[in-house]
């Protein structure tokens, strides 16, 4: 039943599939008399992750259902009701899925559940450590939001999976050229907005890529094609709006 409703492509099939996967790890805690759980985390896992990608692939309420399935299952893992914890594979799913849909709050959707597991494993949860991509997604999904500092929150983002690779000596989770991407990326919308205030600040994209820029050289990685290409796009425009006609009218 669970199988069939897994693969059924017809509406409403996740809840059903969702309700019967609880329903099986409902009866799986070990009992006095059995020495092993009646199925093993990693079946279970796996049915958990393709029931999730199933909810991920619908980007209306079907990714709304993945994320509550999310913190559903660290809620169930807490109370002990399922030797199940999310897998990265699951976290990662969901944050690149928000990432991809991009409406209203959805960066701020990622960015909580990652928040979220990172700080379940600085207390001593290793099966909640986030994997590097998570972070790139995370960052990638603040530079497609539409408040004026995303740039700030993706960098915080990265400044925060660059603390954790020092702090558990992580060399996974070091600086690198694809992390710094989605920052440039994210200063590159911000300088669309035509704010006076913000071109002014020391926030300014341009001045915040310029940053990046040094962080960049003086950690060793060396900037590419797409590096370069972001920091003339908002020289440019950084400019242009210095001497915009309509600010020195």
């Amino acid at each position: 039943k669970l199988r069939d409703l897994l693969d059924s492509p017809e509406s409403g099939s996740a809840n059903l599939a969702r309700d019967a996967l609880f329903e099986l790890d409902a009866k799986n805690p070990v009992s006095a008399e059995m020495e092993e759980p009646l199925y093993s985390a990693k079946y279970l896992t796996k049915k958990y992750e393709d029931l999730l990608v199933k909810m991920a692939h619908d980007r209306d309420s079907g990714l709304d259902s993945a994320v509550d399935l999310m913190y559903e299952l660290l809620h169930r893992h807490d109370s002990g009701a399922t030797i199940v914890f999310p897998s990265a594979f699951m976290a990662n799913t969901v944050i690149g899925a928000l990432k991809n849909r991009a409406h209203t709050g959805d960066a701020q959707k990622a960015h909580n559940l990652l928040l979220n597991l990172e700080k379940r494993y600085r207390e001593g949860q290793d099966v909640a450590r986030p994997m590097a991509i998570a972070y790139n997604l995370c960052a990638e999904a603040w530079g497609k939001d539409k408040s004026r500092d995303i740039h700030e929150k993706a960098i915080s983002v990265m400044n925060r999976k660059w603390a954790m690779s020092q702090d558990f000596n992580d060399d996974t989770l070091k600086p690198d050229s694809e992390c710094f991407l989605p920052l440039f990326r994210a200063c590159a919308r911000v300088s669309d907005i035509q704010d006076e205030e913000i071109s002014k600040s020391s926030s300014a994209p341009f001045s915040v890529a310029v940053q990046l820029l040094g962080k960049m050289i003086s950690t060793g990685i060396k900037p590419n094609h797409s590096t370069y290409g972001y920091m003339f796009l908002l020289g440019l425009r950084d400019e242009w709006k210095k001497n915009d006609p309509r600010r020195l009218a």
